[in-house]
């Protein structure tokens, strides 16, 4: 997916998985090709990255898997937590999954930080269909020197 990503244009995409074998097999595959591509070895509950640095986060199983090992509710929200700290105003975290309970849990997750902006349902040759959430990080309003109001961006 980074390399199709890379290929559209996407020039600064960064992967990221827990197992640096896959991180490894992942660089060597896209050295030549995307050369400025970049794989980290990274959990995604707590991702080196800077705060309100990242504009878009793209998850195809992450958040599934820590859904179906018997993980906690509490383990889903962390992650939710570091991506709203890394994401920055109006940044969108899309989630790609197959699973009802994940569909659930993460569209029951509006609130203060984030607005569910659209779920999808889509057909997938051969398998079973996958649904699209767009989870968007919203912008705060604040108040200016001498009562205004503004956005924190």
């Amino acid at each position: 997916l980074g390399s199709s990503l890379y290929n559209d244009g996407f020039c600064n995409v960064l992967n990221m998985d827990i197992s640096p074998a896959v991180i490894a097999q992942m660089a060597a595959r896209h050295a030549k090709a995307a050369p400025k591509m970049h794989h980290r070895v990274m959990d995604m509950m707590a991702l080196d990255c800077c705060n309100s640095s990242v504009e878009m986060i793209l998850d195809k199983g992450s958040i599934d898997a820590l859904m179906c090992t018997g993980s906690t509710q509490e383990r889903v929200k962390a992650c939710l937590s570091e991506f709203l700290r890394v994401l920055v105003p109006n940044g969108a975290y899309f989630v790609v999954t197959g699973q009802s309970r994940t569909q659930s849990f993460l569209c029951s997750q509006s609130n203060a930080d984030w607005t569910t902006t659209k779920t999808e349902t889509a057909a997938h040759v051969g398998r079973r269909p996958f649904t699209v959430i767009i989870m968007r990080k919203r912008e705060k309003d604040v108040l200016l020197p001498g009562g205004g109001l503004g956005v924190d961006v």
